[in-house]
């Protein structure tokens, strides 16, 4: 990080370290501003109150169920997956997956499952299944992306 250079592009981390080295900038760019709350985020746009932010997420609410009003002014809706496949800009995709885990007895909070009720019966190896099988029977030679 060059702390002269006219644009930063860089961690939060790396940011907030060089807080003091760096003069105030005209507008800030926050990916994954859904963050914003978090001590090291809110520290960087505290340090610069008079710069514009600009705020960019696919999750406009923080995991602890509040907004981004206290940080930002408006908020710009984007089109939709559904939007941009039509549009042409995203591949239309089947997704599959295992059944549906048991959540049975957990809790909910602002009308989702609670966060740690659902992360432990999210990682019961019974939803797992045999992902090779699964693949076999819904995907086989097709095109595949599989996430952990």
């Amino acid at each position: 990080m060059y702390v002269n250079a006219r644009t930063q592009i860089c961690s939060v981390d790396s940011l907030k370290n060089r807080l003091a080295q760096l003069t105030e900038p005209k507008a800030v760019i926050w990916d994954e501003c859904h963050h914003i709350g978090a001590a090291g985020w809110a520290a960087i746009m505290k340090a610069w109150p008079n710069a514009y932010h600009i705020g960019l997420t696919g999750t406009p609410w923080r995991l602890d169920g509040t907004g981004l009003g206290e940080y930002f002014d408006e908020m710009v809706l984007g089109p939709s997956a559904a939007e941009l496949i039509a549009m042409g800009n995203l591949a239309r995709c089947d997704i599959f997956a295992p059944s549906n885990p048991d959540m049975k007895g957990a809790r909910k909070q602002m009308g989702d499952f609670a966060k740690g009720d659902a992360e432990q019966r999210m990682r019961a190896p019974k939803i797992i299944g045999d992902i090779v099988t699964h693949w076999k029977k819904n995907a086989a030679g097709l095109l595949t992306v599989a996430m952990p």
